[in-house]
């Protein structure tokens, strides 16, 4: 697996995280939790030209539009667009410079729409769709994809607040095809062979069916504008089955119906005024097993990346300018 198609993963890492996340900013503002993100992404390998037997720097800067609505204190909607350039050379793009644009997504939510008692358990959940705008959702025949989640979280009175919370999502895709395919197909004269092009289109990388995903994070905010926190996920990629080979073989097989891939992540937040915040964090997205299968290192390899996050609270900003026109 590729560092490309981690990226792709962590996307929905942190979709996982923060897609069923409770909470909000509080109050009665309809537009709270808006967020325009302006990230500064890159490896951690990148420093070093000697980490692998080949250099590949990677740098890139992604703007992320995530507006959500407010239908009183639980139920809201939301929405999610993004954009991103590579700055480095780029293993994925035709152009130098070229702006890919992300997979769009579409979700309703119940923020702790019921507490435990006793345990303060806050139950929360979602409804989200996700349709093919990126290259790499195209490239999977991608139609679209529905993703339910739960989540349990407990907060505690420490500091200015601190919480555990543990997520689960279930996603389907619909495809049009069970494996990956290409633009164009790699024999040009496919159309003269006569049996058309379609043997030539697939990449034969299978797509998932359902991604189950777990998770789990905790924090804790050391004041109203400082706090840490983190967090690790297991995701398990349920492919399409294959078709039936009816030769005998007399060795042991290993299942390949199934992948899995790990998710870590660690940040320090910052949020020095209502409308604006800073993001400093780790992330780790990686499969379980090395190219050569042997056991890839959690936390720190290939794959792990440094990023700074600018975070534009539009939410807020708009309940200001409101509450200043009310005033007058």
């Amino acid at each position: 697996m590729g560092f490309r198609r981690c990226r792709v993963l962590l996307v929905v890492f942190l979709l996982l995280q923060g897609g069923t996340a409770s909470g909000g900013e509080g109050g009665g503002d309809p537009w709270r939790g808006s967020v325009l993100t302006w990230r500064n992404v890159g490896t951690a390998l990148s420093l070093r030209k000697d980490a692998e037997l080949t250099y590949n720097p990677y740098y890139a800067m992604e703007l992320d539009l995530h507006p959500r609505w407010w239908f009183g204190s639980i139920v809201s909607v939301d929405a999610g667009a993004s954009l991103s350039r590579e700055l480095t050379d780029s293993d994925v793009t035709t152009q130098r410079g070229e702006i890919e644009w992300g997979d769009v997504s579409l979700g309703v939510s119940a923020s702790r729409f019921y507490v435990v008692p006793v345990a303060r358990l806050g139950l929360s959940a979602g409804l989200s769709v996700q349709l093919p705008t990126s290259k790499v959702s195209k490239a999977r025949t991608l139609l679209v994809a529905l993703k339910p989640s739960v989540r349990v979280e407990r907060q505690f009175d420490v500091l200015d607040g601190a919480w555990v919370g543990y997520g689960f999502s279930a996603t389907r895709f619909f495809n049009e095809s069970t494996t990956s395919e290409r633009e164009a197909p790699l024999i040009p004269d496919c159309l003269e062979a006569g049996s058309g092009c379609d043997a030539y289109l697939g990449m034969g990388v299978r797509n998932p069916e359902w991604r189950l995903a777990h998770g789990v994070d905790l924090g804790v905010d050391f004041a109203r504008w400082l706090g840490i926190s983190a967090s690790a996920s297991v995701l398990v990629d349920m492919l399409y089955p294959m078709t039936i080979d009816e030769q005998v073989s007399y060795e042991p097989q290993e299942g390949t119906e199934r992948r899995y891939v790990m998710a870590y992540g660690l940040e320090a937040h910052t949020r020095p005024l209502r409308s604006l915040g800073f993001e400093l964090g780790v992330s780790t997205v990686n499969p379980q097993l090395r190219p050569d299968s042997t056991p890839e290192k959690p936390f720190f390899n290939r794959y792990t990346l440094v990023y700074l996050d600018v975070q534009f609270h539009f939410g807020s900003l708009v309940s200001q300018l409101t509450s200043k026109e009310v005033e007058q």
